[in-house]
This record gives C-alpha cells, structure tokens and sequence, in this order.
C-alpha cells in the first residue's frame, strides 16, 4: 500500500493543520507497522521557506511594486470578493498549483493520494489527466463546511457572484473524490445535514492526535493566581479580540489576578497590542508572536483559553491537554469532543460577554482537578497512535 500525502503549506508553520501533518510524518514507522507506505510532498519540497513572497506573517518583508500590490489586495479583500479571489489565489491556491503540478510530473505508482485542503485536492483532480489513477481522500479541518474557514477570512464570499465560483469548485472536488474525512464527528454530522446527497459510505472521522512528551510538573503557586494562555493564528475567527475586549472592561481587583500570554501571529496582533496599550492593560497580557516552544510555554500557565467562533478539531486544545492544563472554549466545530463540561473544562459563548463571565468566575473552579482530567482526556482520546491507526484502516479499506 503506498500512499503520498499532498499538502501545500509549509509543516513547520504554527497552523493546526501544518502541526497535524508533522505529526504525521512523525509516525511514519507507525503506518509502516500497519502495512502501510507513506511519503510527504509539501511546500517545503517545492522551494525553501525563506523565498515564500506571500505568507502572512512575512509579508513586511516585500518591498517595492509587489509590496504595493499585495497590501492593496489584502486591504480590499474582506470587502470585495474579486479581491478576495486574488488574496486567496496568491496565500494558497497558487502554491497548490506549483505543488500538484510538480507531483504529477515526477513518474509515481501511488495507490492513494491524501490530501488535507481543498484547494491542493481540486488541483490534482484537475490536472492529472489520466496520468494517476491513485484513488483520492480529502480531510477537511473545517466545522463541515468545506470552505467554512474561508468564507469567514473573506467575508464577502458569502454573497456576490464569486461565492458560485466556490460552490461549484467544491461541487467538482465532492464528485472526484473516494472518501472524505472530518477531524471530528460533530463536523461529520453537520456535512450530512447539508449534503443529503453526498455517499454516506464515503464519509469518515478522526480524531486529531498528537505524540506524547515529558510533562511538566504543575505549579501551585503562580503569581498571578491565574496564568492564561491562548495558543493560535490572532485573527477573527480564533476570538482573541474577545479576550482583549474582556480586559478591557474588567474590574482592576480581578485583573490583580490574572495574565495572559496570547501565543501566535496574525492579522490582529497588532491591532490587538495597541488596544492594549491604548486601555492601559497591557502589563497583563503578553503577545508572544509565533514561537517553537509551545510545550514549555504552556507549562508556565495553568489555564489554556480558546473562545474561537469556528474550528475544525483545535490541535492547539490537544496540546494544552497533554500539558495537564484545564480548557475554556466553545462550542463550535470538535470542541464539544474534546472537554467535559466541568470535568476537563468549561464552555464559554464566542464573545466579549463570554470571555469576561469567564473572568469574573475563575474562583468558583477547581482548575488543577480539572486540569488532571484533561490529561487523563488526552491520553485515551487523542494519541498519535489512535489517529494514524484510523487513517491506516480507511486506507486499506479503499484499496
């Protein structure tokens, strides 16, 4: 059984889904022991990272005409759909194309192509032509919408003339395809709500999972009281506005109490730091930017917070599960998978008001319990182990 895992973004960026492959190419030996073969071409194999011209994050480095182009693009693309169609086209869909372009080109005798984004799957089923028949799997890390994520980045993609251009692209892939798969039930269930017509045999779930490590011994005296972090891209959708707008609006005896150590970069990370600065909160709240060493950050913090507004299955959760931290989130996508309410976590609502009830009860919690629950959580629920077990088993099946 040979199979090529396509995935078109780099796997060392600080994405969930760029973890989730690392962490699939990490168990490599385990799909060897399930009888399975299994190579990975990714960004990373078409041209090194240092040369990408249009990742997010490293968009101040252009300079001059391009420069110019992009921040225009990027300036107009949550408004106007054209725009959006371009911004999406240069962040992703054009590396896609590089990527399935290259792979079709090089002689291969894979029996399943595996692919993680819609856009690199539509790519390969357009172009291949006839010159690989290898059967086709796409796994959405979305709440079961395929171009959920997107319509929220691009919200004008909701309406106008372009959101048939999606439509029918994602009506293309759902017509190619051998089997589908969500990273959990919940998304799963809601594709069936809304595609009735869709096989139900082709449909499946796993369940993200990730490598255990050492852990760190939990410390009962932090100063402040409460040291919470929030792990993930800072834009909309993941709802740090939420948690700066709380602060905002919290009483001082209970910021006292807390910091808050948001981890990641994006969109919003500036916009969010000046508020900061602006409502004189900022010595409790640090904006750490993208960094390597999530496991040992997490351990310096005794509560993980996530008031996101749409995922898929929050590889970011998992990570904070495995470091014995108690969750706070919401219910949408897989989160409800992934805590007992008052048991591993608690549910928050995806807003301002959310976010500072939250704050205000943090004393009515037993957090170290609950933390010790969502270790216990993470070792049944979401090994690395688990996963790849369950794609080994959809691969077989197929072939």
């Amino acid at each position: 059984m040979k199979v090529t895992l396509l995935f078109s973004k780099y796997i060392t960026d600080s994405t969930g889904a760029s973890a989730v492959m690392r962490c699939l190419k990490e168990g490599k030996s385990i799909f060897r022991v399930n009888k399975v073969s299994i190579d990975y071409f990714t960004r990373d194999d078409i041209y090194p990272k240092k040369d990408t011209e249009f990742s997010s994050n490293d968009k101040k480095k252009l300079v001059g005409l391009k420069a110019y182009i992009f921040s225009h693009i990027e300036k107009f693309c949550n408004s106007f759909s054209v725009y959006a169609i371009l911004h999406m086209y240069i962040r992703s869909g054009r590396a896609a194309k590089i990527l399935v372009s290259k792979y079709l080109s090089m002689p291969n005798n894979d029996d399943i192509v595996f692919c993680h984004e819609i856009e690199t799957c539509y790519y390969f089923l357009k172009y291949r032509d006839g010159r690989n028949n290898a059967k086709v799997i796409l796994v959405s890390h979305t709440n079961g919408e395929l171009y959920g994520t997107v319509k929220i980045d691009y919200p004008c993609l909701k309406r106008g003339i372009l959101k048939k251009y999606l439509i029918n692209k994602e009506k293309y892939v759902l017509s190619k395809i051998d089997r589908l798969g969500f990273v959990s039930e919940s998304s799963m269930e809601n594709f069936k709500k809304n595609n009735k017509e869709f096989s139900r045999e082709k449909l499946f779930f796993s369940l993200n999972g990730i490598p255990d490590i050492k852990i760190e011994k939990y410390i009962d005296n932090f100063c402040p009281k409460y040291r919470i972090c929030c792990v993930a891209t800072v834009n909309e959708r993941k709802g740090q506005r939420f948690i700066i707008e709380a602060m905002m609006s919290l009483p001082r005896d209970i910021l006292e109490k807390i910091h808050v150590n948001i981890i990641g970069d994006g969109c919003l990370k500036e916009e969010l730091c000046n508020m900061s600065m602006l409502h004189g909160i900022e010595r409790f709240v640090t904006f750490w930017g993208n960094r390597k060493d999530i496991p040992n950050l997490l351990s310096q913090n005794n509560i993980f917070i996530l008031p996101s507004i749409d995922e898929g299955l929050p590889i970011s959760i998992i990570e904070a599960m495995r470091q014995s931290l108690p969750i706070v989130s919401t219910k949408v996508g897989g989160i409800p998978e992934m805590i007992e309410e008052k048991v591993t976590g608690i549910f928050i609502d995806p807003s301002t008001e959310g976010v500072k009830s939250f704050f205000i009860n943090m004393d009515k919690y037993d957090w170290r319990e609950m933390g010790e629950n969502s270790r216990r959580l993470y070792e049944n629920k979401f090994s690395i182990e688990s996963m790849i077990d369950t794609y080994s088993n959809i691969f077989l099946d197929l072939t």
